[in-house]
């Protein structure tokens, strides 16, 4: 009888919560650069683009490839980039960035890369990592966002995606 008087009376106190909406997954798509020897993975959030043309020239830093940040669901379109740039032409030389200031070295992963930032706030400002790939550059550019600069987000991005680097 307690039983059934237990389940016959409301709880008042308790109320139903409905679970939170599951994030959206990003998932990881890998790039490979066989004719350099190199490979990394880049969130979906990030798709490919001709670059105006930039990433098809064979030029002294030919663009190897340029991803753009999608869309986002409510249409807002971010113009976050991220630049992979292979200095072919010449031997690597780590080269001032903005400020006058030479790019420093950071460990990510496997790999010292040396990072820096270039751009005016005219432009925008990118924060980029340079590694010596076989005596050249190979340069990761990532930015800018809104105001001119990497956000919180693309920031968040740099460390996976040169955590992920690979060479053959």
């Amino acid at each position: 009888m307690a039983l059934a008087l237990t389940v016959a009376v409301p709880t008042r106190a308790q109320s139903i919560v409905p679970l939170a909406a599951k994030a959206k997954q990003v998932h990881w798509n890998r790039y490979i650069n066989k004719q350099y020897g190199f490979s990394f993975r880049y969130p979906s959030t990030f798709v490919p683009t001709g670059a105006n043309g930039r990433c098809n020239s064979s030029g002294y830093r030919p663009c190897l490839l340029a991803l753009r940040r999608r869309n986002t669901e409510d249409g807002d379109r971010s113009d976050a980039s991220i630049w992979v740039i292979m200095w072919a032409d010449e031997p690597i030389h780590f080269i001032p960035g903005s400020g006058n200031m030479m790019p420093t070295p950071a460990k990510i992963g496997t790999h010292t890369f040396h990072k820096g930032t270039m751009g005016s706030s005219g432009v925008g400002i990118t924060d980029y990592y340079e590694y010596n790939l076989k005596n050249r550059a190979l340069v990761f550019q990532f930015g800018p966002d809104e105001h001119g600069e990497p956000s919180d987000e693309t920031k968040a991005v740099e460390p996976k995606l040169l955590a992920s680097f690979r060479t053959f």
